[in-house]
């Protein structure tokens, strides 16, 4: 048999990329149609709001896999239905779209909305909590994620996670197919105006008292490319009111990564943690379709990072979920990493902050990664600037 062109070795390369799907389940296409039946008893209801550069889409995905005109953005806002029998980790997708709220993730409402409606519906969210627990949670999905995927996939982490902020879901142009990878990482590339604006945007209302930042796979290379052109235009006043960021699994080359930290000078603008695992075989057909170049969310030499404001959290011995084929997706599929992350941002300091408020923190959530994986548990965790190791 002859041997395969580089473009056969590329295609199948991201077919297998395309299994480990950011988010995903059996329905494509008719989840965030809303169910008739009302709602079930038990079920939680976590209220999504949305920001995208896609094009509306009047079917069952709302926003399609389309690019919107330059300078157009999308948003909406969705109401998901989590059912009382739900599993940590996982979404309960319907077989067949819109499901049944007893059982499955469903839509109870959902609604198109302008930018001041937007604005009034994330003031109605904020006033709904207390003064002091006023704050943001902006998800920026990554690659192969329809828009219904990133919305479940941002409800689940929110329940899962026990997060107190206001969700968010920042969606860039997806068309969730096998081979579009390419696509998808241009549609990330010109999304950087967009979370710009809705970092402007979500900063310069008085209501919002912090924003966390969850930023995963390719959507962790538009977050630093966006924080990269703050620091270009020298405008540093957005950057700094952001409280916590997370890298989970970032899909971003590690000699980009360190251009884009030197071009910070060298720090990241808020405390910031990278999930990595050594086993996530996403990053490692991601790293051979771009010239076996290292991703920052494998690199086994990430230790280097731990004097930039970054902590970084090895979960490679931290078993994936039972739909992470890919070991891609950790941070949502396991409840002791959701939470581990809800801590971070919930508590205010995250990682960053006052010493000994840190070391206690990283005890209780190792403490509760023991009790929800197992005694055999071996989590690395790298401070700042110390870069100590410890292994409980």
């Amino acid at each position: 048999m002859a041997p395969r062109t580089l473009v056969q070795r590329g295609t199948l390369l991201l077919i297998n990329l395309a299994l480990a799907a950011c988010a995903g389940g059996p329905t494509k296409g008719g989840a965030l149609l809303p169910v008739a039946s009302g709602p079930a008893s038990g079920a939680r209801r976590e209220d999504i709001l949305a920001i995208t550069t896609r094009t509306p889409d009047s079917g069952g995905n709302m926003f399609s896999g389309e690019r919107a005109n330059p300078g157009l953005t999308g948003f909406g806002r969705v109401v998901v239905s989590i059912p009382a029998s739900h599993t940590p980790g996982k979404i309960e997708w319907p077989v067949k779209a819109p499901g049944d709220p007893g059982k499955n993730f469903t839509t109870a409402e959902r609604t198109y909305l302008d930018k001041a409606g937007f604005r009034t519906c994330l003031d109605t969210a904020l006033a709904a909590r207390t003064p002091g627990n006023r704050e943001v949670l902006l998800f920026i999905h990554g690659y192969n994620t329809a828009f219904d995927e990133a919305v479940y996939r941002l409800a689940q982490f929110t329940f899962d996670s026990g997060n107190k902020g206001v969700p968010v879901c920042f969606s860039l142009a997806s068309r969730a197919e096998v081979l579009g990878y390419v696509y998808d990482r241009d549609s990330a590339i010109l999304s950087r105006d967009a979370v710009e604006a809705t970092l402007r945007d979500l900063l310069a209302d008085p209501n919002v008292g912090k924003i966390n930042i969850l930023a995963h796979s390719m959507g962790a290379m538009l977050l630093m490319e966006t924080l990269r052109q703050f620091e270009i235009a020298d405008d540093r006043a957005v950057s700094a009111r952001i409280a916590s960021i997370v890298l989970a699994a970032p899909d971003i080359d590690v000699q980009v990564f360190r251009y884009q930290l030197a071009r910070l000078g060298g720090r990241m603008p808020a405390p910031t943690t990278i999930f990595l695992s050594s086993d996530d075989r996403a990053l490692g057909l991601s790293s051979k379709l771009a010239g076996k170049m290292p991703r920052l969310g494998d690199y086994a030499g990430a230790a280097e990072f731990s004097s930039a404001e970054i902590t970084v959290v090895d979960v490679s011995a931290v078993t994936a979920g039972a739909h992470d084929r890919m070991n891609h997706d950790k941070v949502f599929g396991n409840e002791g990493l959701a939470r581990m992350v809800g801590d971070q941002f919930n508590e205010g300091y995250g990682f960053g902050g006052n010493p000994e408020d840190k070391q206690d923190l990283i005890a209780r959530q190792l403490g509760r990664l023991r009790g929800s994986i197992g005694e055999a548990l071996d989590v690395i965790v790298l401070e700042p600037a110390r870069a100590i190791t410890k292994r409980r």
